[in-house]
């Protein structure tokens, strides 16, 4: 469940602009939320407002603020005449894209892009990055809530096409997004961590878009993996892994799921494992037993 500031921040940039006026802000949870996001420089001054709800009377009508005579600024209502309006009733904040990209950029180990490059009005494209063992071309999306916002939005994705899959950071609820060919949706508030001061990243749902769907009816009874393939359960035996070793029983069991059966050693080593199998898996129980190899180097699970 996203924290207040990171609901805060999503919603915001679903406003058209994503700006807003701090005084028109009386729940303590979001202004405890203004502060973190301030804090963090995801919120910058945008242009100040002169035109706000009438404060002088209860009627809800609209007025122009404009400079007094003697200095500060004044508003004209017709219940009550000309009557005083506090500076900072005009202030307003706006979230900042390119320090939501740049953050992101970050937290995958990028450096920042040139704030120039970035604006809120429909797709940016973050980097082409690795999660896990897969790459993939990383977007981050705003207000794609219509028909033809997502076409503009596939004709900007469909410039970056090719073998690698596309991820799509998306501020839009994902129920409100229409469906884009070949592009996996992924909803912003259940990947950032903006609150207490965390700024954290979680690839957790981007991992669970690029990996294949997984069956538990096409899988074999005795047979089961944690999240990460850290830790095997195969027949009445149960296999732990290292982080590398882990990639690479994702990858066959991958090639089970697909049909194909096996991986070459060259396609496992792609994986981000930079290793032989042999010394991968050097004395590891699981290796001749549930992983399997023909001497030419193709590997398979025996499922």
């Amino acid at each position: 469940m996203p924290g207040q500031a990171t609901r805060f921040l999503v919603d915001l940039f679903e406003l058209d602009p994503p700006q807003f006026a701090p005084a028109d802000v009386g729940d303590p949870a979001q202004l405890d939320a203004i502060k973190v996001l301030k804090e963090a420089g995801a919120l910058v001054e945008a242009a100040p407002r002169f035109q706000l709800q009438c404060s002088a009377c209860d009627e809800g009508h609209d007025v122009e603020v404009g400079r007094a005579p003697g200095g500060g600024y004044e508003a004209f209502c017709k219940s009550v005449g000309m009557y005083p309006v506090p500076a900072d009733h005009l202030r307003q904040l706006r979230a900042d894209a390119a320090w939501l990209v740049n953050h992101i950029r970050e937290r995958v180990g990028l450096p920042p892009m040139s704030r120039g490059s970035v604006n809120d009005d429909g797709v940016v494209h973050v980097a082409k990055v690795r999660f896990g063992p897969y790459r993939c071309e990383l977007f981050v999306a705003f207000r794609i809530t219509s028909i033809q916002r997502a076409e503009q939005a596939g004709e900007i994705l469909r410039c970056w096409a090719g073998s690698s899959p596309m991820i799509v950071l998306t501020t839009t609820e994902l129920a409100l997004v229409p469906a884009v060919a070949r592009v996996g949706m992924v909803a912003l508030a259940d990947v950032l961590d903006l609150d207490d001061g965390r700024n954290g990243f979680d690839e957790t749902p981007i991992l669970a878009v690029l990996r294949p769907p997984r069956d538990p009816t096409n899988v074999k009874a005795g047979f089961a993996h944690s999240p990460d393939f850290r830790t095997v359960r195969w027949s009445d035996q149960t296999f732990d892994f290292t982080p590398k070793q882990a990639l690479v029983v994702e990858a066959l069991y991958e090639a089970w799921f697909d049909g194909t059966l096996k991986r070459s050693q060259a396609v496992l080593q792609g994986r981000g494992v930079g290793q032989r199998m042999t010394e991968l898996f050097r004395d590891h129980p699981a290796y001749g037993t549930f992983i399997l190899h023909d001497g030419q180097g193709f590997y398979w699970l025996d499922l």
